[in-house]
């Protein structure tokens, strides 16, 4: 998808004015920051959507010229409380026609972290997942249809994690089920959907923390969860003990959702790395390839150890070697 931007004469005049306008600091800065994180992405054809039309030549997506563009953008500080025309003269043409792009399609707002996170997350029970930013972010295209929905089925809550490149497009253009396509990143084990977790705990785990941009006051990389609403429709598989896929059982802590309409992504938990969250993924010990190895070297050390000559041969080496350290000193 392909997003127009302003001419560049009005871009070029009201750039940075209408950043300050229409965009609060901190949103400014995560949008681009979500921004950076999708360049980064293996996946940016598939996760760079909606894409600013004036960096497309012909059908061609510049990718790079967006890159340099971004790139380019000023800091939150100086956007801020810089001189907006001395700002306005120092920014390329591109870089006026990409902040056009992100004023025209921002939906981000900052609210505080407290109520936002009320009944969702105990800031006494679970500190370690209580975030450092939340934004809301406003009802996309598909509204009308699940509010209408919802008037029949009802409202619960579900949490999503995803890699930071790929919180772009979902703030943009909602959560959609990519399963059996090739747009499918991870896999379909209980079925075909959306994956929502019951708990921000286990959101975490899928949402892996990522470099975005250098010059955030947010920080250089981020960790974002999806707070969601759903709709608990006939079709939606909610995790239950009699609950059947074609992978078999959903486990309890999830549920799928067939249709994307049925989702809705409501805000954003964002943990920044100013202050790193000792989310499950950071506080459960994990049994890494480094692990194994070391495993490996005790276990052989242990075997050529229990060698009676190996043993000498070592305590004679341990001898030489405080020999030679003692004349050292």
């Amino acid at each position: 998808m392909e997003v127009a931007c302003e001419s560049p004469a009005a871009a070029v005049e009201q750039s940075v004015e209408k950043v300050r306008e229409k965009m609060s600091r901190t949103a400014y800065d995560l949008e681009v920051s979500l921004l950076m994180g999708a360049l980064r992405s293996m996946r940016k054809t598939a996760v760079l959507n909606p894409f600013p039309k004036a960096f497309v030549e012909g059908v061609e997506r510049r990718y790079d010229l967006l890159q340099m563009a971004a790139q380019t953008l000023p800091p939150a500080d100086q956007l801020y409380e810089g001189d907006a025309s001395e700002l306005n003269a120092s920014l390329s043409p591109n870089a006026r026609q990409l902040l056009s792009f992100l004023v025209n399609n921002s939906n981000l707002k900052e609210v505080p972290v407290g109520p936002a996170i009320k009944g969702l997350i105990s800031e006494k029970d679970n500190p370690s997942l209580v975030p450092q930013k939340v934004f809301e972010v406003s009802l996309g295209p598909r509204a009308k249809e699940f509010d209408e929905a919802a008037l029949q089925y009802g409202v619960r809550v579900g949490y999503h994690g995803s890699a930071v490149g790929n919180w772009f497009c979902i703030s943009k253009m909602g959560l959609f089920n990519f399963s059996g396509t090739q747009k499918q990143a991870t896999g379909s084990l209980f079925g075909e959907g959306i994956y929502l977790a019951k708990t921000p705990r286990l959101a975490c785990d899928f949402s892996s923390r990522g470099e975005c941009w250098k010059e955030s006051e947010h920080g250089s990389s981020l960790r974002v969860v999806g707070v969601c609403d759903w709709l608990p429709t006939p079709g939606t598989m909610k995790a239950s003990s009699e609950t059947k896929t074609d992978g078999g059982k959903v486990p309890e802590a999830y549920i799928v959702v067939p249709n994307a309409s049925h989702v809705r992504v409501r805000k954003l938990l964002v943990y920044t790395s100013h202050v790193t969250p000792k989310t499950a993924e950071a506080v459960r010990w994990r049994f890494t390839p480094m692990h194994m190895i070391a495993v490996y070297i005790v276990v052989l050390l242990a075997i050529v150890m229990s060698q009676t000559e190996n043993r000498v041969y070592f305590r004679y080496l341990w001898k030489q070697g405080r020999k030679q350290l003692a004349r050292l000193v």
